[in-house]
């Protein structure tokens, strides 16, 4: 029996596969020239490489800050500095001077025989301080009549000046033995007004050795102290609140020797 040749391939009409062949072969010739002329594929977008590997600018960014950043944050500590030193020296300038006050007077063996005069004097001066402690060494404490020097001295005992202390006390004494008062009017007025039983003194204590660093000048006015029946011995007559009122306080630094 003669064999035929069958249009038909697994039960597939032929006419069916050489349209679908011809389809193929129509796609395969739609590829695009660059995808079928370049041997490799094309290449990935930006947006892929960039999913591989670091950004090469953010990696350097991260090891460490830039030398324009460096030199920011020196200039901004410097400024830092500086204003924290200005407000440092404000609240020192501004805050408010140590003040004395006199809280007793004390004089005892007053005598007065013509122009010389004789008597110890005991200065008993009480002390306010806001500001960090101070030393004044070599104090000078003079008394006036008049504003007639009757007497000084140089004392010995240094003073310290406490810091933020409401209530210091600071004692002084000077002695004047036998001194001459140049002033014989000055003279006759203080032998006049102790046989009244009162004398009005100013005491000064002063201190300038530190030049041209430091000063310190307190001077306590119409300082009045009562003799009894014509006694040697007085003491001071103010009240409490007239301890500060009767001293004024210069305190500061020499700007030239």
């Amino acid at each position: 029996m003669e064999e035929k040749n069958s249009s038909y391939v697994i039960g597939i009409p032929a006419s069916f596969a050489a349209v679908r062949g011809h389809n193929v072969a129509a796609a395969q010739d739609q590829v695009p020239d660059s995808a079928a002329g370049d041997g490799a594929p094309a290449p990935a977008p930006a947006s892929a490489a960039g999913d591989g590997a670091p950004d090469p600018d953010s990696a350097a960014g991260d090891g460490a800050p830039a030398p324009a950043s460096a030199s920011a944050f020196r200039i901004y500590t410097l400024l830092i500095l500086i204003v924290a030193l200005d407000v440092i020296a404000l609240g020192f300038f501004l805050s408010p001077n140590p003040e004395f006050g006199l809280k007793c007077l004390s004089v005892s063996e007053f005598n007065i025989s013509g122009s010389e005069i004789t008597a110890n004097w005991d200065a008993e001066f009480l002390i306010r301080n806001n500001r960090g402690p101070t030393l004044y060494r070599y104090l000078l404490l003079s008394v006036f009549y008049k504003d007639q020097p009757i007497s000084e001295a140089v004392l010995g005992q240094p003073f310290r000046l406490l810091p933020k202390t409401m209530g210091s006390n600071y004692i002084a004494h000077t002695v004047a033995l036998s001194k001459r008062i140049e002033n014989q009017v000055v003279a006759d007025a203080i032998a006049r007004d102790w046989s009244q039983g009162v004398l009005a003194f100013t005491v000064r204590l002063l201190h300038d050795n530190d030049r041209p660093v430091r000063f310190l000048n307190v001077t306590c006015a119409d300082v009045k102290v009562g003799f009894s029946n014509h006694s040697t011995h007085g003491t001071s007559m103010f009240t409490n609140q007239q301890v500060f009122s009767l001293c004024s306080t210069q305190i500061g630094f020499w700007l030239f020797a």
